[in-house]
């Protein structure tokens, strides 16, 4: 629970006491009898609660109305270090169904990037009283952060059904990543929306008619054609000699330079996740892989193709753009009209909350120079924002949530 809450509740609850004792004043001093008997508990209120000497028969009202007043002041007491310091509660896990994961997600996904409400499995779901919907999320500490879009035919409802169900649970709400198209919703259901990046969208047809025919791109491919570089697309299932090879350009990409996994709406090296994707990797002529991207598996038929994980060995950095290059060539001939390169923290974003968020995040998300290698593509940024409740305290309490939502529960 966060700080604004419990202050919220602690509002309420004072204004209620400030009524109980207006009203306690205003009876007991409705006649002179019964305003004696108050003034007299109040003169000598330390007697008549802490000493233990026999109380005369005069001064029984008194004292009645002294050890009143002493518990009356102990209950509120408590009440109030309990709305400040009680601890918040924590939804417990709905029970995951696969196959109407699947089924829901073929009727109503509306992107690629959908098939990180399926995996990784490091999920809970919330489900539609019908079960013909559902909102994947993770609790980190007070904040449930659930993946945008919910996927449901009645997407208003179940969105209003989440927040009702969040906030019984005292619990912050923050949708993440909302895309243009989606922000609506989210603006009716009373959420505040905030730019937290954008993705670079490729048009597979441009670039290759434009883009990937200047100069830089002209250099790019005839070094790749210098170095012996090989394009190769490889559909699942992979052999297990291939996926050793994988296993070996990721273990060297993430020693350089410290990378570490990520999870939630990313994915992270898994066998598994990989033997679902379309490989499109770099190979030399005797066979050895130096660079990969993964293709994210899609649960229905989409225009845009998206990739995952972009993995390459540290003395083949170079081997990137030409990777990169060969993917668009064939997504285009697979008639994909555009290729999702994925999305880039504080890109193209500004404003005073943006400043916060990065000054919490320490530079974990720095990502300059991941946009400027973007820029190559000459992409269309298309804005992606975050959803929460209107209050800036909770903004932050987010912002130091997002290291730990976004790492990956591996075995």
């Amino acid at each position: 629970m966060t700080w604004s809450m419990r202050l919220k509740d602690l509002y309420f609850m004072v204004a209620a006491l400030f009524i109980a004792v207006l009203a306690a004043l205003l009876v007991l001093d409705r006649d002179d009898h019964i305003s004696m008997i108050t003034g007299r508990a109040f003169d000598n209120f330390f007697d008549f609660v802490a000493r233990t000497e026999l109380i005369s028969k005069t001064h029984l009202s008194s004292a009645l109305l002294a050890h009143t007043v002493s518990a009356f002041l102990l209950i509120s007491t408590g009440t109030i270090l309990w709305i400040l310091f009680r601890p918040y509660k924590v939804p417990g896990n709905a029970s995951r169904d696969d196959a109407k994961l699947k089924e829901l997600l073929g009727h109503h996904s509306t992107s690629s990037e959908d098939y990180f409400k399926f995996w990784p499995a490091d999920k809970n779901y919330f489900w539609q009283k019908d079960q013909a919907g559902f909102i994947a999320y993770k609790t980190v500490g007070p904040v449930i952060f659930a993946l945008a879009d919910p996927i449901a035919g009645s997407q208003s409802q179940l969105l209003k059904d989440f927040l009702m169900w969040t906030r019984a649970h005292r619990l912050k709400t923050c949708f993440l990543p909302v895309n243009e198209d989606g922000r609506r919703l989210y603006e009716k259901a009373g959420l505040e929306l905030v730019q937290i990046g954008s993705s670079a969208i490729v048009n597979t047809q441009e670039f290759l008619l434009t883009t990937g025919n200047d100069k830089w791109w002209r250099w790019q491919k005839n070094r790749a054609k210098k170095n012996n570089y090989n394009y190769v697309q490889s559909h699942p299932p992979h052999s297990a000699a291939f996926m050793k090879q994988l296993k070996t350009v990721s273990d060297a990409w993430l020693q350089a330079g410290g990378r570490k996994e990520r999870g939630f709406a990313l994915g992270y090296f898994d066998e598994g996740y990989l033997q679902k994707c379309i490989i499109h990797s770099i190979k030399l002529d005797d066979g050895k892989t130096i660079a990969f991207t993964n293709q994210l598996p899609e649960f229905k038929p989409s225009s845009t193709a998206t990739v995952d994980l972009l993995r390459y060995l540290p003395d083949a950095n170079n081997a990137m753009p030409y990777l990169l290059y060969e993917t668009i060539a064939t997504l285009a001939a697979n008639e994909y009209e555009f290729f999702d390169l994925g999305f880039v923290p504080f890109a193209k974003a500004k404003g005073q909350l943006l400043t916060i968020a990065q000054a919490i995040s320490g530079g974990r998300f720095s990502s300059k120079g991941l946009e400027q290698f973007k820029n190559k593509f000459d992409p269309d940024w298309q804005p992606n924002y975050m959803a929460y409740e209107r209050d800036v305290a909770d903004f932050v309490l987010i912002a130091l949530n997002i290291e730990r939502l976004f790492k990956p529960e591996i075995d």
